[in-house]
């Protein structure tokens, strides 16, 4: 068997990078949430380490200048002998197509993308405070099926860190099928909200979906929450109270999250956890909603007037 080249060798190694960035892009498309992030590695045995007896003398540099320089969508491999630079295009995604005529995952074409900051004044090559070099990434992706409006994503490029900073229309969200329709508005919210790192305006969407569900079975309009959740509690069976984490509790953990403004991501999934088992129970117990319409509207106190 015939020894690779030091040519060979390099050329594995970018294509891995190569690779490693497209796999990122298609990570944060498919799979993540809103101002998350993924670091392409960096690790010097996977790229840039390349001894192989007397080639271990060799510098990297056409390596690193490929990983940390500008970066393009597409492009003509590059001429024998030239810098290689990182084409990082990527691939077709699977995507929940919110269209009527899907409503499911369907694989999704791209068929737009675009470096923003390319088009700017002729510059090319931004660099961050820290000398990285910073671009922006614009991909638009249209469902396979339906062929309805495309979905765009914003990747926003510092160095070796890809950041998901947009996208139209915000990810699906699914909502358990216990959960009345006419709250959903409040459970999509503070789930978006908690992806996105703003936990704290998630709990808030959370407790407010609790105390309206409470002010609607009870038909309640008092200002004071608490004596709302105390009837709300009231209207469900004893066995259901005791088998189950009560809602009264759970609203006070919530607003004592709210008024430290601490937004404690782990009290956000166990609260989330204990709104979707209490609807579940409530079906499983078959209790009715009081009243179907839409959540009951706070009564404003007026003072008495005396005579």
């Amino acid at each position: 068997m015939s020894q690779k080249s030091w040519s060979d060798v390099v050329r594995e190694r970018e294509d891995a990078f190569e690779r490693a960035v497209v796999d990122a892009m298609r990570q944060l498309m498919q799979g993540r949430h809103m101002y998350q992030s993924i670091v392409i590695p960096n690790h010097i045995d996977k790229y840039l380490l390349m001894k192989d007896g007397k080639n271990e003398q060799h510098n990297h540099t056409s390596i690193t200048a490929m990983m940390t320089g500008h970066w393009l969508l597409q492009g003509p491999p590059a001429a024998l002998g030239a810098a290689r630079v990182c084409v990082c295009r990527p691939p077709d995604l699977k995507l929940f197509c919110q269209h009527s005529r899907c409503d499911r995952v369907e694989a999704f074409n791209l068929v737009y993308a675009k470096s923003l900051l390319g088009d700017l004044g002729g510059k090319a090559d931004f660099q961050t405070e820290k000398g990285e070099s910073e671009q922006k990434f614009v991909f638009g992706y249209q469902c396979q099926s339906c062929k309805g409006t495309p979905e765009f994503f914003l990747i926003h490029r510092r160095g070796l860190r890809l950041t998901l900073e947009g996208r139209s229309p915000m990810e699906h969200v699914a909502v358990p099928a216990v959960i009345p329709k006419s709250f959903h508005r409040f459970y999509v919210g503070a789930v978006i909200a908690h992806q996105s790192g703003h936990t704290l305006s998630g709990i808030f969407m959370l407790r407010t979906l609790i105390e309206q569900w409470a002010r609607q079975v009870t038909g309640s309009t008092k200002r004071d929450a608490d004596q709302v959740m105390e009837a709300y509690m009231e209207t469900l069976p004893k066995d259901f109270s005791d088998r189950f984490p009560s809602m009264r509790k759970l609203y006070a953990e919530l607003s004592a999250d709210i008024h430290g403004a601490v937004g404690a991501p782990e009290l956000f999934d166990r609260g989330r956890q204990i709104i979707d088992e209490h609807f579940d129970a409530r079906r499983l117990f078959r209790l009715a909603d009081k009243a179907a319409g839409p959540p009951a509207a706070v009564a404003s106190e007026k003072p008495e007037l005396s005579a």
